[in-house]
């Protein structure tokens, strides 16, 4: 019986030490992973808010204020040779005078070095002669080409004309140099009265490498748009011509048509969501060169790509920290258990030891005990009854009181 209590309290001692441990390595298990959840969570939304109010605007202040400095140039550059005099003066001239011709087509040269422009020209409203810097004589051994309105590359010249825009800006193909260019064309004169059309062109692949150096993710777009809303300058050339509304949901076009203000490189983000559910962000800025808009998405998880390693990172770390946690209450628990049932079963081999020998005292007393009744029970015999005493005795009594079971005196 003793046994049996001792087997079952050991036993119920070590299932509540085991669920005591268990309680509390769930709690820390619980612990360590509510912590993981947590830190990618806040992680998470410092990254975002950080692409939103940092990366994205960066992108779009870095490139705009790029842009604007070429353009800028180009504007200056081609401006005041639009309203130098000698240059007004020739052109008016009607491109008489040889040599005024010569002066102005060296200026031409020296710009276009000078600068490193890829393109430098001046065209003349009424003889429609177009000059450009560095160029060769032909066969006639003039250094100009006739611009023709039924020819799809000279329409720039007629679309500035009917602009009434003392500066414009058109992408155009030049056959000579077979490259695609953003050209600056400044009126010469007045707008109203205008002699000639002087102006810069800057190699769009040259822009476009710089797009591609801003440009962050491989599904992000970075454009230049128009007042008209159709991309002028874009890293993927083909986007070239196209209306940006053919990209992005309507919400965005209204958006930036509504906010649009007079400030310059004014940077707005925003977000929108597309049809799988991806949220974009975006982020645009009117250019302080002229009417054109900066604009870049990019998906939220390409800015935020970053996640993937974390979360990745995060799951492994929590592995190993409720690995070892694992690990560290096993030998805990194997540590109290094992010493707790040792002292266990050398308190079982005590109280059978004890068992035994009070078992063997006990037998022994039961045997000096029946001993000494049978002692008793002779003495008894061979004592004298009452009724013995009687017949001898008239009168008689007797004191008969042993110390023990067994007396150590007869009368008789």
């Amino acid at each position: 019986m003793m046994k049996e209590k001792i087997t079952g309290y050991s036993g119920s001692y070590i299932k509540n030490m085991f669920r005591i441990i268990s309680i509390a390595s769930a709690i820390i298990c619980i612990a360590v992973i509510i912590t993981a959840i947590l830190g990618y969570t806040n992680t998470k939304e410092s990254l975002i808010n950080k692409a939103k109010s940092q990366d994205i605007v960066f992108i779009v202040k870095s490139m705009s204020a790029k842009i604007d400095s070429r353009i800028s140039r180009a504007i200056e550059t081609s401006y005041i040779f639009a309203r130098d005099p000698l240059n007004i003066e020739w052109v008016k001239g009607e491109e008489q005078d040889k040599e005024y011709g010569e002066i102005i087509q060296n200026k031409m040269d020296s710009i276009a070095n000078s600068y490193d422009y890829n393109n430098f020209f001046t065209a003349v409203i009424k003889s429609k002669h177009y000059y450009r810097a560095n160029s060769k004589k032909n066969d006639n051994g003039e250094n100009y080409i006739v611009l023709q309105e039924d020819n799809p590359e000279d329409k720039w010249f007629w679309s500035v004309l009917k602009s009434k825009k003392t500066i414009d800006f058109n992408i155009g193909y030049d056959s000579v140099t077979k490259n695609t260019f953003l050209f600056v064309n400044t009126i010469m004169g007045s707008v109203d009265n205008p002699v000639g059309i002087t102006g810069v062109g800057m190699n769009i692949n040259e822009i476009t490498k710089e797009f591609k150096e801003f440009k962050v993710g491989k599904e992000s777009n970075l454009w230049i748009i128009d007042d008209k809303g159709i991309i002028q300058l874009s890293d993927n050339v083909e986007d070239i011509g196209k209306k940006y509304s053919e990209f992005v949901p309507e919400s965005v076009v209204n958006n930036i048509e509504n906010n649009s203000t007079d400030a310059k490189q004014e940077v707005k983000v925003s977000q929108y969501s597309k049809e799988n559910n991806k949220i974009v962000d975006y982020s645009y800025c009117k250019l302080s060169s002229g009417d054109w808009t900066l604009f870049y998405e990019i998906p939220r998880t390409e800015s935020i790509s970053l996640l993937n390693s974390l979360r990745n990172n995060t799951i492994i770390n929590v592995i190993l920290v409720l690995a070892f946690f694992m690990i560290l209450f096993y030998f805990i628990s194997k540590k109290i258990a094992n010493p707790y049932e040792q002292a266990i079963l050398m308190n079982k081999e005590l109280e059978n030891k004890v068992n035994i020998r009070t078992q063997e005292l006990r037998e022994s007393n039961q045997r000096i005990n029946d001993s000494i009744e049978y002692a008793k029970r002779l003495q008894e015999s061979i004592l004298p009854s009452k009724e013995e005493l009687k017949k001898l005795f008239m009168e008689n009594f007797v004191i008969w009181k042993p110390k023990d079971t067994v007396g150590g005196d007869f009368f008789g």
